[in-house]
């Protein structure tokens, strides 16, 4: 965590109106919950600087609509369901929803099939592995955590990829001197090779390092926030979402995450637990071997990738 003052003279007005009352906001709650619930709407910029932001908006946008769609129909479902007095829809539902939809479609006579014991079985089956692995009991809460790990990798993805095409346009415009493919290899390497708050660090002291003075001003921990999404993307690809030992040991080096000590009134050891102080609260409970969900994770992430997209277009 740290916390810079900022030399608005250096940073461009628009950034300096948006921002300035922001920054000088007290840390807490208030300003997290006014932070993250004004990125809880579509991207609209009808005049953005960069192309690499226009595609960002692009993108993210058309996400966040299969997204809503999902998170939409659920809502819906479990409302409906409650009206005809069934209330644990969320809880236990209809197995015939986890089919192949193929194979529920009553418009097509040559796929569609009886729902058979042994399909359903198989279902049972996949549910209960999947409770054990998340140490979710609700189906709902499973199936959710599911598309937050697509949402979430997607739109790290695209992120990735904003700070890629947009590092890559402004070398080329400010070397024109320079070969395009070295310049392509060049940030190439710096994302591949870097956590990606190292790449958007080494990115913002080139562009103007008062952004990154200004990010910090913003949420003092932001940086350590991405570095941790970029560990929880790696686990997420590679390790089934479980955490694991290097995680674990890569947290604490950067003092992300921490071991907790709990003492009873005669000064007992009652409790120890790893938790990640860059997050919402307390911080989020990290345990090794078990599975990492993704909810806070995707909120703060969406949150902070779409004001650092933002800030960096209009920070040229």
């Amino acid at each position: 965590m740290k916390n810079t003052s900022i030399n608005w003279e250096n940073i461009n007005s628009i950034l300096k109106d948006k921002y300035e009352n922001k920054v000088n906001q007290e840390e807490g709650m208030f300003k997290f919950m006014e932070f993250n619930i004004e990125n809880l709407d579509w991207i609209i910029d009808e005049n953005p600087e960069t192309n690499a932001y226009k595609i960002f908006v692009e993108e993210v946008n058309e996400l966040e609509l299969s997204i809503n769609l999902f998170e939409n129909l659920l809502m819906f479902e479990d409302i409906r369901y409650e009206q005809n007095g069934i209330e644990d829809f969320p809880i236990d539902m209809p197995r015939e929803y986890f089919r192949f939809p193929a194979l529920n479609n009553p418009r097509d006579m040559f796929s569609q099939q009886k729902f058979t014991e042994d399909e359903k079985n198989k279902i049972e089956k996949i549910i209960t592995k999947s409770q054990e692995k998340m140490n979710i009991r609700n189906d709902e809460n499973i199936v959710r955590e599911h598309y937050l790990k697509l949402e979430f990798l997607s739109l790290f993805s695209i992120f990735e990829a904003f700070l890629e095409n947009y590092y890559i346009d402004y070398l080329v415009q400010n070397n024109p001197m320079e070969d395009k493919n070295n310049i392509y290899k060049k940030v190439s390497k710096l994302i591949r090779n870097s956590s990606i708050d190292k790449s958007l660090e080494e990115i913002l002291k080139q562009i103007n390092p008062e952004l990154i003075n200004l990010l910090y001003g913003l949420k003092n921990d932001i940086f350590d926030f991405i570095y941790f999404s970029s560990l929880a993307r790696n686990i997420h690809t590679h390790k089934l979402g479980k955490v694991s030992e290097h995680f674990i040991n890569q947290g604490k080096k950067r003092n992300i995450i921490i071991e907790q000590i709990v003492k009873n009134d005669k000064d007992e050891i009652i409790d120890k637990y790893l938790y990640a102080n860059c997050m919402l609260g307390e911080g989020k409970r990290i345990k090794k071997d078990k599975y990492l969900t993704l909810t806070e994770v995707v909120a703060l992430f969406r949150s902070y990738t779409n004001e650092i997209a933002y800030i960096l277009d209009k920070g040229l």
